[in-house]
């Protein structure tokens, strides 16, 4: 019998999610905090985290991170041509 591992989607969404946020804040740390919207404590300490402890830290069935901007922003920036897309949310996001 072959044993298959998969990975449900909240899980996969909280890995990327941290790996993202690790890989900004290694390269620049303030980036990340404007980027994120997290601390510098916080992403400090996200980088200081061995990888098998982000694994473990994303291996939950529930979103870890919420989304930074309400429904109605997002609608408005489903409706945003793309070149304007990233400064609304740059902006709803602050």
């Amino acid at each position: 019998m072959v044993e298959t591992h998969t990975i449900s989607h909240l899980k996969e969404l909280n890995l990327w999610f941290l790996l993202a946020l690790r890989d900004s804040a290694m390269r620049d740390i303030d980036v990340a905090c404007a980027e994120f919207g997290i601390t510098r404590e916080f992403a400090k300490f996200v980088v200081d985290l061995p990888i098998t402890q982000v694994q473990r830290v994303a291996n939950t069935d529930k979103v870890i991170f919420k989304p930074s901007i309400d429904a109605e922003a997002l609608a408005a920036l489903a409706l945003l041509p793309d070149s304007n897309r990233r400064a609304f949310a740059a902006i709803a996001g602050a």
